[in-house]
């Protein structure tokens, strides 16, 4: 089986979006194959979602789960990274593969990432988490938790950065919640789902902290929950990595495919969720 190992990615985001690349459909038609053995046979109906980089589709492995196809090598190698781990707060990934043809004449190639299948945040979420975003940006807050009584007065910082926030920037942006209710106190409500969500986030970029990844990309479409209705880190990409990207992806073939979706039915194994 052929290896696919990529050395140097690049750190700015302008640089990643620019590179020359096969369109997302060739992909898809060239390795219809490999896809279809994994459950992706209506890409239009099953997809989930698309950001800069990639899409991801509901596929029927295990009890549902999703396939990312990515050109974001930073989350190739963080799939690498968290593959198989448990993690509480970060989306639990099955397997990577490196797309047969995608690479081909220097361009920057696709990666298939099977991992679980999340839900996005509702709107209450959305904008507590929006709110993060944008101090996050203005390099008011930190989200790397250190794990000691400090944490009590960052949190406390915190509260205070978001308040100030709500109140002189938002304003009635955020006055009416899901049910349509009255957020009451000048944006109290919100101010406190805010700062609970804000620890929650912290907590999960701590474990990508410890996997090996200094994740940046904050914002409410890459947090999202699971079918539990845990908040967790659900897009992987663009963060930096501590080492440059050494790891091997195998190439996503059919026969890979095929083996790889038997594994799973086996009476000794457990379906990815």
């Amino acid at each position: 089986m052929n290896d696919v190992r990529r050395s140097q990615f690049p750190t700015d985001i302008y640089e990643m979006m620019s590179e020359p690349h096969f369109p997302l459909g060739q992909v898809l038609m060239d390795n219809a194959d490999a896809f279809r053995a994994m459950g992706l046979e209506r890409p239009i109906q099953q997809r989930l979602g698309s950001g800069s980089f990639g899409t991801a589709y509901e596929i029927p492995m295990g009890a549902g789960s999703a396939l990312k196809l990515t050109r974001d090598v930073s989350e190739a190698q963080a799939a690498v990274l968290l593959k198989g781990r448990q993690s509480r707060r970060i989306v639990h990934v099955h397997d990577v593969w490196a797309v047969p043809g995608s690479f081909d004449g220097g361009l920057r190639g696709w990666y298939a990432v099977h991992r679980q299948l999340l839900t996005p945040l509702n709107k209450t979420d959305s904008v507590a988490v929006e709110i993060l975003f944008q101090l996050y940006n203005d390099d008011m807050l930190s989200l790397s938790l250190p794990r000691s009584a400090k944490q009590h007065a960052m949190i406390s910082r915190w509260r205070s950065h978001v308040q100030t926030f709500v109140l002189e920037d938002m304003g009635s942006a955020v006055s009416v919640d899901d049910e349509g209710g009255v957020v009451s106190g000048g944006g109290g409500r919100i101010v406190k789902h805010a700062v609970q969500l804000l620890v929650q986030i912290g907590s999960s970029v701590n474990e990508m902290h410890r996997a090996g990844i200094d994740w940046e990309d904050i914002h409410p479409d890459n947090m999202m929950r699971t079918p539990k209705g845990t908040l967790v880190i659900g897009d992987i990409g663009y963060g930096e990595m501590h080492d440059d990207f050494s790891g091997v992806v195998p190439l996503l073939t059919h026969e890979v495919a095929r083996e790889y979706v038997a594994s799973l039915l086996q009476p000794t194994k457990t379906a990815a969720p």
